[in-house]
């Protein structure tokens, strides 16, 4: 912070002299004093903190004010020269403070010049501007390069908003695209795409009964359970339906590993429309059980899911055809399962059952309707064995232990042996018998010898025979271990070498084969002689476990169980319950909703690509209710294929629908019956975009002086006022030279508009002056300059009517709090405050292992919306700008309240809310994950970092850039911890003074680990520069409240009228806001009072 004074005391003690004689003043006494003192460290040698005082002069030019108020602030505080360098004597620094405050205050009044400003937009602000004019949610703008960010952070500013060649191409695709996608010729009879899909249970009469395949990661739903209808939509103009294409020549697949060549002809939709499941499990808690999908008679059931992302989705149309462009609407037909089960394992068993039945009896009667815990009593070989139960034909599935009496189980046989052994033999007696594992390790002080060994059985499953051999069987991927035919006694053999000591041996079963190994006969032998031998025969026992808690209507109910044959169920018993805790989790769980989203993209081998369609919807009730989405298909990713690529899964677009899950707590399941999908979609014809620019005018109607009028009004929107004749005229050239190319009136139109929109009036913010000196921005300038600060968009009809009736200048106050109001306000926050903060490095930083796991990309999302919302709020509602600091609240949803541990915080799925804090230390912005962990490595925090954002960002402190030869830190250096490497940095030459000055800032945060977490037992005594002792970091915060308050505010306001005004303040105006913002003092600096203070003053006003 510069401390800029209020120069008008000084008059009180130095007179003005004339330039000759202040550069004459500046020659004798200034510059000697320079030469003795400072420019050996500031010279042409060595130029530490980027200055150079022997390039300045009297002139004071607005380039050097801020250097001459570095050396100011550094003479008055005694700061230089260091303390081991000889000092300046009283009379000179009496001396050199009077003549450089008087010349900076000339330098000040001088530098007050502003000569207008032109800026061009940010990709974002360009993005809007074109969708706002012509009405289109189509996003080109991709192929933009990002903007380059200035010194304050912000990527608006006008100094590095450049434009090349390259760029203006860009431009001009852009806006040809955009145009084409606006103006849609009206004779041209659209094709419109819709259809429909029902879901449920056998509901297909007719199902496709061919193969058909979707590749590995995909569980295809049946063909039974889904029937697509192509639909004629009911429209007021005339317009051709599209049908899917169902014949199509593929390559038929794979033969052993090579490709067959040969076309196959396929015939039926079900090879172009598909309904499928993802088969990676997804995590969060309602994946821990494995029915993540399941379908009943009235749909499909979807669990939800935090690992929902944009490439993958669990539950998708994979289909061939879509339009490549236009708009579209998705409806999805879903509600929320009624009476949803809470499956449950960690439960006790109920010790009050009410009814044990034998699980074969497949109807129970509840007497009372109530809350029940349903428990299972089974017997099972394997760990992890999937017991499905369908309650009232709605299905669930969860997991079962194994019972066996050793606690071990089939999964994986424990062997111990101890001696010494050549080879071992497993046989299985009897006739139709097999033998399927995955992998015989002989395991000596833990090294498995059978990775050398020679691997030998009696046949080769038929699936391996000519992969592995007849008989001789080498593997060198232990996963890939064989299987025999079914056969009279088969039999497997593992021979070593030679004679080796055997400690252990294990032999792991291939899954859903465990219980094929019963009965199986283990030999051991050294050379011919049988050392040890048994027979594979483990005895089961009885296990009871809870399964759900399920509220039930009197009367009679259907239970069923499905299961493999390594599980024997029991019984099943049925139990009233009474304990409150249980009760109030599930009235809990009942009363959460699912979500309901849409994403759109391709299909890919790993995976697929998709992204968003809107926000997801919260769906209330257990009745079906239609769930509506839209949006254009080429903001999605689309295939791109070669036309001689006859891959069978190549080409396939994806519409992925989702139970978005927005809290970790269960939530009942998502059920869908229909999803239906129409497209281009149309309310009208012509459509409403080429209406808004054209009209009612069509090719036949169009004429000279019609088109005049609609290029001017186009015009008077795309400039955001209205155009001068000389552009009018301009862009009615180039009219004029299309149709005599002999182009159609429209096509001339549009390479008029065209024209316009690759216009430095439409591509640049501009504020045009008469003069240098300051003057007031005019009607709609003002109108641009208020909504690209507030929206990031162009003014709306109310800004520019105002402007038009020349009364906007009176109504800025008014404006202000209508523009806060709007939900367009967002884009301002989220664009401020992720640049003002360095956001950006929480998106980027790579966290190792064990921090990744506290943060995944769900979590990484909701974590770095934090900041943005707290600050929202802060704005929004006016709050003091101490609460930056030390709020006694924070804003957080259910993810990041959970991160942080949050107890008392109610359920509010992705939304946040206000939330007080349990925990003082996490008060205020500083505590804020994604700040610290975006100023760390990723594994250690990093007090430097951490050190100079706070005091370049919060505290207005903003350091000088490093010495340009002193290596900047390497953190991939392993052989020394972060602190040495910090330790040695700041021990450099060039490097101490300033590091004094940034680390105790940083030091007063290593409560915080890498992730934002506080560490245990952190608390350390910090000595701040200006050498206050604080024990922690609540005292920390209570210091900046306390005695760093105002320049916190002064702070804020320096960002805020930077990324307003989008460019660097100049030196007259970072002093005035320091001198005079104090006028918001006695009302704490509020924080929305701080943003009106600058829009109102001269920084904004002006150009």
């Amino acid at each position: 912070m510069f401390m800029f004074k209020k120069f008008s005391l000084l008059f009180i003690f130095v007179a003005f002299n004339s330039a000759a004689d202040e550069d004459k003043f500046f020659k004798e006494k200034i510059k000697p004093l320079f030469n003795e003192y400072c420019v050996s460290c500031h010279g042409p040698e060595e130029m530490k903190s980027g200055l150079r005082v022997d390039q300045l002069d009297s002139s004071f030019k607005s380039k050097d004010l801020f250097h001459w108020q570095e050396i100011l602030d550094t003479i008055e505080f005694a700061d230089m020269p260091p303390e081991d360098e000889e000092q300046l004597t009283d009379a000179d620094i009496e001396m050199a403070v009077a003549w450089i405050s008087e010349n900076l205050e000339l330098g000040l009044i001088r530098d007050q010049e502003k000569n207008g400003s032109i800026r061009r937009l940010t990709k974002g602000q360009y993005r809007r501007t074109l969708q706002t004019l012509l009405e289109i949610d189509s996003d080109f703008t991709n192929i933009l390069p990002d903007d380059a960010i200035s010194k304050e952070g912000f990527r608006n500013n006008g100094d590095v908003l450049g434009l090349s060649p390259l760029q203006l191409e860009y431009y001009f695709n852009i806006a040809s695209k955009a145009l084409d996608t606006a103006i849609i010729l009206p004779d041209e009879k659209p094709t419109i795409q819709n259809f429909k899909v029902n879901i449920g249970k056998n509901i297909n009469p007719t199902p496709y009964n061919g193969k058909v395949i979707l590749g590995s990661q995909s569980e295809l739903v049946e063909q039974a359970d889904f029937v697509v209808e192509q639909l004629n939509p009911n429209k007021n103009f005339p317009y051709t339906p599209f049908r899917m294409q169902e014949k199509y020549l593929f390559d038929d697949g794979y033969k052993g590993n090579g490709r067959v060549a040969v076309l196959k002809e396929f015939d039926h939709l079900a090879h172009s429309f598909f309904l499928s499941n993802r088969k990676l499990r997804l995590s969060g808690p309602n994946f821990s059980k494995p029915d993540h999908w399941r379908i009943i008679n009235d749909g499909i059931a979807l669990r939800g899911s935090t690992e929902l992302s944009q490439t993958n989705s669990h539950f998708k149309i994979a289909l061939r055809e879509l339009p490549e462009q236009g708009r579209f609407r998705v409806k999805v037909n879903a509600s929320k399962l009624n009476n949803e089960a809470l499956l449950v394992q960690n439960l006790p068993v109920s010790k009050q059952a009410e009814q044990v039945k034998n699980a074969a009896i497949n109807k129970i009667s509840v007497p009372e309707s109530g809350l029940y815990q349903l428990d299972f009593n089974y017997k099972n070989y394997v760990n992890s064995e999937i017991v499905n139960f369908t309650l009232n034909d709605y299905e669930y599935a969860i997991k079962a232990r194994a019972t066996l009496a050793n606690k071990e189980s089939l999964d994986r046989i424990k062997i111990a042996v101890n001696k010494n052994i050549t080879r071992v033999q497993i046989d299985k007696i009897g006739d139709n018998q097999y033998l399927a594992l995955q992998e015989v390790k002989l395991l000596s002080k833990k090294k498995d010898l059978s990775k050398s060994a020679k691997l030998t059985q009696s046949s080769n499953h038929k699936d391996n025979a000519k992969k592995f051999g007849a008989k001789q069987l080498i593997v060198k991927n232990r996963n890939q271990y064989a299987q025999t035919k079914s056969q009279s006694n088969p039999w497997m053999q593992v021979e070593l070498s030679g004679a080796k000591l055997v400690d252990n041996i294990e032999i792991v079963n291939k899954k859903g084969k465990e219980k094929n190994l019963l009965g199986a006969k283990v030999s051991l032998f050294n050379g011919d002689e049988l050392v040890q031998s048994l027979v594979i025969n483990p005895k089961l026992e009885s296990k009871s476990n809870s399964l759900a808690l399920v509220y039930l209507d009197a009367g009679e109910h259907t239970l069923k169980f499905k299961h493999k044959n390594n599980i024997v169920v029991n019984s099943i018993s049925l139990s009233p319950v009474s304990e409150p805790k249980l009760q109030q989790r599930y009235s809990s769980f009942s009363k959460r909703n699912p979500h309901v989203a849409v994403q759109m993209g391709i299909r890919l081998d790993h995976g697929s690509s998709l992204a968003s369609v809107g926000n997801s919807q919260e769906v209330t009730e257990t009745d079906f209710n239609e769930y509506q989405f839209e949006g254009v298909f080429e903001n999605y990713s689309q295939p791109n294929v070669g036309k001689d690529n006859l891959n069978y899964l190549v080409g396939v677009r994806e519409i992925g629908v989702t139970n978005q899950l927005v809290n970790e707590f269960e939530t009942p399941r998502l059920l869908i019956k229909s999803i239906e999908l129409e497209g281009p979609f149309y309310d009208q014809w012509p459509a409403k975009t080429y209406k808004n620019i054209l009209g009612d005018l069509t090719e036949q109607t169009l004429n000279k002086h019609s088109a005049k009028s609609v290029i001017e009004s186009f015009m008077w929107k795309a400039f955001r006022r209205p155009a001068t004749e000389a552009e009018v005229d301009l862009a009615l050239t180039v009219y004029s030279n299309a149709t005599l190319q002999h182009k159609t009136q429209i096509d001339s139109v549009k390479d008029a508009l065209l024209f316009v929109l690759t216009s430095p009036q439409f591509l640049f913010i501009a504020e045009n002056s008469q003069s240098p000196e300051m003057e007031a921005l005019d009607q709609y300038e003002l109108a641009s300059k208020l909504s690209y600060f507030f929206w990031n968009s162009p003014p709306d009809h109310q800004l520019l009517d105002l402007a038009v009736q020349g009364q906007l200048h009176a109504q800025v106050e008014q404006q202000v709090t209508r523009m806060i109001k709007d939900e367009k306000f967002t884009h301002f926050v989220n664009d401020f405050t992720s640049q003002w903060l360095q956001l950006n490095r929480f998106e980027v930083v790579n966290f190792d292992a064990k921090n990744s796991r506290k943060i995944n990309q769900f979590t990484r999302q909701q974590l770095k919306q934090e900041p943005i919302e707290f600050i929202n709020y802060l704005i929004a509602n006016n709050l003091p700008i101490e609460q930056l600091i030390n709020a006694d609240f924070t804003l957080a949803n259910d993810t990041v309240a959970k991160y942080y541990g949050y107890k008392n915080k109610k359920e509010s799925g992705l939304k946040f809310i206000p939330v007080k804090h349990e925990n003082r230390v996490r008060a205020g912005i500083l505590s804020q994950a994604s700040i610290l962990a975006g100023l760390s490595n990723g594994h250690e925090s990093n007090p430097v970092k951490r050190g100079a954002w706070l005091a370049g960002k919060i505290i207005d402190e903003t350091p000088p850039p490093p010495q340009p030869n002193v290596p900047p830190v390497n953190e991939e250096d392993k052989s020394l911890t972060l602190a040495q490497k910090l330790a040695k940095h700041r021990d450099a030459d060039g490097c101490r003074s300033c590091h004094k000055k940034i680390d105790p800032w940083g030091l007063a945060l290593e409560q915080f680990d890498a992730v934002g977490n506080i560490k245990p037992n952190s608390e350390q005594v910090t000595t701040l520069p200006d050498g206050t002792k604080v024990n922690n970091f609540t005292e920390f915060k209570d210091y900046l409240v306390e005695d760093k308050v105002e320049q916190i505010a002064v702070g804020f306001a320096k960002h805020i009228a930077s990324y307003a005004v989008g460019r660097s303040l100049k030196v007259s105006e970072l002093a005035y806001i320091e001198n005079n913002l104090d006028v918001l003092a006695d009302d704490n600096y509020k924080m929305q009072d701080i943003v009106r203070f600058i829009v109102t003053s001269n920084i904004f006003m002006t150009k």
